[in-house]
This record gives structure tokens, C-alpha cells and sequence, in this order.
């Protein structure tokens, strides 16, 4: 019987992927401009694949970490070297990770795969290129060409325009870049990308500092600087604000810089969250949600209190919103407190909205909680259909207003189909239950109740196929 093919991403398999400090689905474009990417390459160069060959495979690693490989070899008729390359030929060299055989804790052979076998420039043969490569690690000659700005030479006019003019260009150096807007939605997503016109951004480098403006697409260049280090800063107005707001920058003569920068509406809301006694609350969350659409429970922006219950919202995009505790997360014993919005009620409709401009600094949003939750426990009995007790039942209470949640369940010690859940005083649940077959899994209808002083044991009863159950 043939292995069968697995990811090493399925759990499954329990094995750990270390290769070499690359890890799998994590490579990283090079996309800086010809006058970046010229100097920080070892190796620059116009060639025509000649051919594509292959080493033999060999294994490394111990293991889980065993893989094998193979080593993937261009090689290159070079028709102009700019640098780092002496001769008409050169040899791009890179290690593949292969499919690699390996045996499960039970003896299944199996074959594990990556969706990638290396994070470098894959190169055909007869096709001309515009190369940036680096010298490989064994100082053998041979280069390597990761994931860069090497292109095929029809696609390369800037990078041949650049090395054309090097020999005529001034010993000095250009920082540039575009600045765009990007305000955030409540789930700290990006959203529409637009550019910033009039911004001024000043480089800053020893007693020195130059200054530009972007245009209407955004763009800024700082031209003729002396070759150094820098610290870049744009100006934004006041409503808007920056997770980098000013980057390091070295540049060398006849090179370049590239930065570019994201900006954002950064209006802010603060206050104190209070009990219902006037207590500060440490630690709780307080959310804001789109006063539009107050019935979708997924989470908003949020924030946590400090040791005096005072929060701060911060990144806010322009709109009106509700402001509450417990709007999406179900009332935990961390947080035993019922769903409350601003100022201090129970429900969306006797909600205070607030409505927030562009940049907007509002204070004094203070929340006073309903009173907290008593805690109630219910004991479950569950049976099969002959009254048989259920020992391994899943259970699940759920709350209606968070369908998400689930509670805490526990077994009671010495009776089999026993459980007891706990949740809050008066909350109307549904109680689930399942158990695991080999055919797939068996169902109870739900329970709906309320959770008060002296409700009754709850019996649920497996009698509801799925899967390939009759």
C-alpha cells in the first residue's frame, strides 16, 4: 500500500517543523526600489538561464525534524555584470525541502509535504533575467537569489535605467515614499486606502533636517541628501494619528530609501466604568459597537480598565456607536455583570448613542453597571433512550443572547449521567447535550429553562443522530 500524502500543518501528525530558521508559508516579498535594491545585493547582473539541474536527495535533521532535500542549481550565461560577478557564467544554488517519508505512533507510513519548498527565485531555462543576488554561505562562488526585486530583464526598464545612470549620478542620496490614509473599522481592520496630499515630511540627520511635501498621490522624495542616517518624521494634522509615526532611515551615496507610511482617524472616548454600588471596576472590558446595527453581537473595538476603572478607546473612526460591558462576551464570574449599555441600562433601545467627529476627543463617558449576577447551578441527568446514563456527555449551556458561549460543566462525583452547570441567577438557557459514537455523535434535544432558587433537575435524552448514526 502506497503512504498517503499529508501537510505537516495537520495536528494529527504531532510533528514540529524546524527548518533551519525558514519557517513554511512565511515568505517575505523584497520589494525595495533599484536604487535600494542595487546596494544591499553582494551580486548584480543580466544572464540567460542556461539550465535547471538537480542534486541528488539527501536527508538531514533527527526525528520529527527530519527532512530530506536536494539542492536546485541555474546556471547562467551572463551578459553584463554590474557587480559581484567575474566571467561570462554563474550558478544560483538553492536547498528544496522534498516530500519526506515518515511513520506515525501506530506504524502508518505516511508522506509529509510543505506548501513550500523554499523561499527563493524560481528561474526557467531560456528566459533572460535582471538578477540581485547574494553570495552563498559555503564562499564557493556560487550565489543565491531569494524572493527580491530579480525580475525578467523585459519587465526590468527602471532597474536598467538606474545602473545606466549610476556612473553619471551625484554622491548624494534620496529618501521617499507614499503616505496614505487608512482608517480602521471596529475590529481594527484596515479599510479604504487613500492617499495623503500636503503632508509634510521632514528627515532628519544630525544638525541637519530637510523637509518635502506629498503630492496628490501622496508621494514624497527627499532628494540630494548626504549619505547618512536619518530619522523620518510626517507632520499629520491633529484628528489623525500613526503606528509609526517616525522611522530610522541610512542611506549611502547614489542610493536610496524607501518609507512609506499609514495613518488613520484617531478620535478617542474615556470614562470610568463604576458597579452598581459606585465601586471603580478593574480589569473589565469595555466595548463600542455600531449604534446601527446594535442586535450583531460580534465584538467591537474594546478596551480594559485600569485599577481605577478608568478605560480609553482609542483609533476611532468617525460614526455614531453604543458604549457598554458585556455586549458580546457572556457574563462570566470574572465579569458576573448583565449585558449594560451607556449610561447604565439593559437594552440598546434606552441606549445613549454617541456620536463621534473625525479625531474627536470626548471624556467623561462614564458606565455605571446593572447589579451583578447571583450565581445559580442546575444539576443535568443524561440518559439514552432506554434510560440508560450517558458517563461521557458533552454539555453545553447556552445563554440566547451570546449563542457563542458556552458555560462551565462538571460531573458529579459517584452518579453516572450526572452533571451539574452553573450559570446566573433568572437567565433563561438552553441546555445541549451530545455523546461521541464510532458512527459520529447522538443528540438531545435542548432544554429551555430559567436558572432560579429551586428549579429542577434538568434530564436531557440522546435520541437525535448524526453523522452516519441510524
Amino acid at each position: 500500500m502506497r503512504p498517503r500524502h499529508v501537510s505537516t500543518a495537520l495536528a494529527v501528525l504531532g510533528l514540529t517543523v524546524m527548518l533551519a530558521g525558514r519557517a513554511d508559508a512565511q515568505c517575505v516579498y523584497y520589494s525595495a526600489p533599484p536604487c535600494q535594491a542595487y546596494w544591499d545585493a553582494q551580486a548584480v547582473f543580466v544572464g540567460t538561464v542556461k539550465e535547471v539541474v538537480y542534486s541528488d536527495t539527501y536527508e538531514r535533521g533527527e526525528g520529527d525534524n527530519r527532512w530530506n532535500y536536494r539542492r536546485r542549481i541555474t546556471r547562467f550565461s551572463v551578459e553584463t555584470s554590474f557587480k559581484g560577478v567575474k566571467g561570462k557564467l554563474a550558478e544560483v544554488v538553492m536547498e528544496e525541502i522534498m516530500p519526506t517519508p515518515v511513520a506515525l505512533a501506530d506504524g502508518e507510513k505516511v508522506i509529509k509535504t510543505l506548501s513550500h519548498t523554499d523561499c527563493d527565485y524560481k528561474f526557467e531555462a531560456g528566459e533572460t533575467y535582471f538578477v540581485y543576488a547574494n553570495l552563498g554561505a559555503k564562499k564557493d562562488g556560487t550565489l543565491t537569489v531569494p524572493q527580491n526585486r530579480t525580475r525578467e530583464l523585459k519587465d526590468a526598464a527602471a532597474d536598467l535605467e538606474f545602473v545606466n545612470e549610476l556612473p553619471r549620478a551625484a554622491p548624494t542620496a534620496t529618501i521617499f515614499g507614499r503616505i496614505i490614509r487608512s482608517d480602521r473599522n471596529l475590529q481594527g481592520v484596515d479599510q479604504e486606502r487613500l492617499p495623503l496630499a500636503g503632508i509634510k515630511v521632514a528627515a532628519r540627520g544630525g544638525e541637519r533636517t530637510f523637509e518635502a511635501l506629498t503630492d496628490a498621490r501622496g508621494n514624497y522624495e527627499l532628494k540630494d541628501l548626504p549619505p547618512g542616517s536619518y530619522q523620518v518624521t510626517p507632520a499629520y494634522p491633529a484628528h489623525l494619528s500613526a503606528d509609526n509615526g517616525s522611522r530610522p532611515a541610512k542611506v549611502i551615496a547614489r542610493g536610496c530609501a524607501q518609507l512609506d507610511f499609514r495613518t488613520y482617524a484617531d478620535a478617542r472616548i474615556k470614562g470610568r466604568v463604576l458597579d452598581a454600588e459606585g465601586r471603580p471596576l478593574p480589569g473589565v472590558g469595555v466595548e463600542l459597537i455600531p449604534s446601527d446595527r446594535p442586535e450583531v453581537s460580534n465584538r467591537g473595538l474594546i478596551a480594559y480598565t485600569n485599577q481605577e476603572g478608568y478605560y480609553e478607546l482609542k483609533a476611532v473612526p468617525p460614526g455614531r456607536f453604543l458604549l457598554g460591558l458585556n455586549l458580546s462576551n457572556a457574563p462570566d464570574e470574572r465579569v458576573p455583570y448583565p449585558r449594560t449599555y451607556y449610561p447604565g441600562v439593559a437594552s440598546a433601545a434606552q441606549a445613549t448613542a454617541i456620536t463621534v467627529g473625525e479625531g474627536a476627543k470626548l471624556g467623561s463617558y462614564d458606565l455605571q453597571l446593572l447589579p451583578r449576577h447571583v450565581d445559580r447551578s442546575v444539576e443535568v441527568v443524561v440518559t439514552w433512550a432506554d434510560g440508560r446514563p450517558v458517563s461521557d456527555a458533552m454539555l453545553r449551556l447556552e445563554d440566547p443572547d451570546y449563542e457563542w458561549n458556552a458555560t462551565r460543566v462538571k460531573k458529579v462525583d459517584g452518579q453516572e449521567g450526572h452533571y451539574q452547570v452553573t450559570g446566573f441567577d433568572s437567565v433563561t438557557y438552553r441546555a445541549h447535550a451530545f455523546a461521541y459514537l464510532d458512527c459520529g455523535r447522538m443528540y438531545a434535544e435542548p432544554v429551555k429553562f430559567s436558572l432560579r432558587e429551586g428549579v429542577e433537575t434538568i434530564k436531557l435524552i440522546l435520541t437525535s443522530p448524526g453523522g452516519n448514526c441510524p
